[in-house]
């Protein structure tokens, strides 16, 4: 019985043709997934930088109407922490360009 690799390779061809097909798949599987974070993260980013223009519209009227008070306070730092976090976060945004 000969052990070498050609006619191993020769009784086999489909087990080397599937080898071949399952790391295809997982390339293609790779760059999907890539292709999908990168999607998510560009949304993420869009939405963050959005919303760092519309939460001054909430945070300015509550602290102009109603004062800072002991009720306010905590809706007040808790926006502010939200429009430092999409200001953050959505610096890299450009509305101009598509991603």
């Amino acid at each position: 019985m000969d052990l070498t690799a050609e006619p191993l390779r020769r009784r086999l061809p489909a087990v080397t043709g599937l080898a071949r097909a399952s790391r295809d798949v997982a390339g293609g599987l790779a760059d999907a997934s890539h292709r999908g974070l990168a999607a998510a993260a560009s949304t993420a980013r869009a939405g963050a930088f959005w919303a760092s223009i519309v939460l001054p519209f909430l945070h300015v009227p509550l602290l102009f109407v109603v004062g800072l008070s002991g009720s306010t306070t905590p809706a007040l730092v808790t926006l502010w922490a939200l429009h430092a976090t999409a200001l953050a976060l959505g610096a890299s945004h450009d509305p101009g360009r598509r991603e």
